[in-house]
């Protein structure tokens, strides 16, 4: 697992002026989200845990296709995709929690218990933190016991 990732969700999570909901996945009142250089995190922006690790992380520049929870490294990849337009175009996306749950260095049994159990942001921060000392996600209910 990628300690600095994982801190700087628990951070985020923990930031009072930005809003999680582990039921909203990333929005910015579009379809089409692109990291800008000037504001990576949009006043508007809520979203899941996922979603986070890709503002926080991901390249500038970088798009998310809400509708599709896709992730491109460009616009231009965004458009290829769409319009089928180079070969291995299907490959230009990826789903935002396989996304970031490579940048996480998770497997994908860990991608769904922590992204898709739709908790709120303290049981996300519990998640989080436990995958920082314990891979094993069967012994939680031990962990959280305690």
């Amino acid at each position: 697992m990628d300690l600095g990732v994982a801190q700087r969700l628990i951070d985020n999570l923990e930031a009072q002026l930005i809003v999680h909901d582990q039921d909203v996945w990333l929005t910015d009142h579009t379809t089409l989200f692109q990291i800008d250089p000037e504001d990576k995190w949009s006043c508007a922006t809520s979203g899941c845990a996922a979603g986070f690790i890709w503002v926080e992380e991901a390249d500038l520049r970088s798009v998310f296709d809400t509708s599709t929870e896709q992730v491109f490294n460009s616009l231009a990849d965004y458009h290829a995709y769409y319009q089928g337009a180079v070969e291995g175009w299907d490959y230009l996306g990826t789903r935002i929690a396989d996304w970031a749950g490579d940048k996480l260095g998770i497997d994908n049994e860990q991608r769904c218990w922590l992204f898709y159990q739709f908790g709120d942001t303290d049981e996300t921060i519990n998640r989080v933190r436990f995958l920082m000392k314990n891979s094993d996600i069967n012994e939680y209910e031990s962990y959280v016991a305690y």
